[in-house]
């Protein structure tokens, strides 16, 4: 967990992880650095300049977390009145273009269709590592939240906190091997809070 900084919002009981940088990822000889993490959010301005992903804005770090409250007399898993429950998102992100439309959103009350946070790594599509055209950036998971109502936003300086709850989430893994690319399959969790259910559709 070294590799992470922890930033505290005031008047919020949460601690969010925050990426460090090394020397070496600052200086990447591809000329554009690729983000550990990004989001794209319905609606709102990117302004990245990674092929596939310009419409989408880095991450410096993001926070949730999701739980089931059970009752302690509840005979078992099956038979439990406990609720599905999600926490708010935070997503740290530079200031920009997105910071002012979020905080339109928010003095107006609007609801996001979507947003998705995505994990990027570079890998590579064949067996010719030593061949730059080989290595191509990918997608190793989302985290999809529907129906998005925002809430908040904190400055930072230079950043900005965005602060939003949801009514449904979506966790895909995708499957990969370092020398061959996205394979294709992917299995996923797909959560409406809404519902206080699982919606079906594991894997693909």
């Amino acid at each position: 967990m070294d590799q992470y900084e922890y930033l505290t919002v005031p008047g919020v009981d949460v601690r969010i992880p925050v990426v460090k940088r090394s020397d070496q990822e600052e200086h990447d000889t591809t000329g554009v650095r690729v983000p550990d993490w990004m989001v794209i959010i319905d609606g709102c301005t990117g302004e990245s300049t990674l092929n596939k992903y310009e419409d989408y804005i880095e991450l410096f770090g993001w926070y949730c977390e999701s739980s089931r409250h059970v009752r302690g007399d509840s005979a078992n898993n099956l038979r439990t009145s406990g609720t599905l429950w999600h926490s708010d998102v935070f997503l740290v992100m530079q200031n920009g273009v997105h910071n002012h439309q979020i905080n339109t959103w928010i003095n107006c009350g609007k609801i996001t269709t979507y947003i998705t946070i995505v994990r990027l790594t570079r890998v590579n599509l064949d067996e010719s590592p030593e061949d730059p055209s080989s290595v191509q950036v990918q997608t190793i998971q989302e985290l999809m939240f529907a129906t998005c109502h925002w809430v908040g936003m904190y400055a930072y300086l230079d950043w900005s906190i965005a602060r939003l709850t949801a009514c449904e989430r979506v966790n895909r893994m995708h499957e990969f091997k370092q020398r061959e690319g996205v394979l294709g399959g992917n299995t996923l969790c797909h959560t409406s809070y809404a519902h206080n259910t699982v919606i079906p559709g594991g894997s693909s």
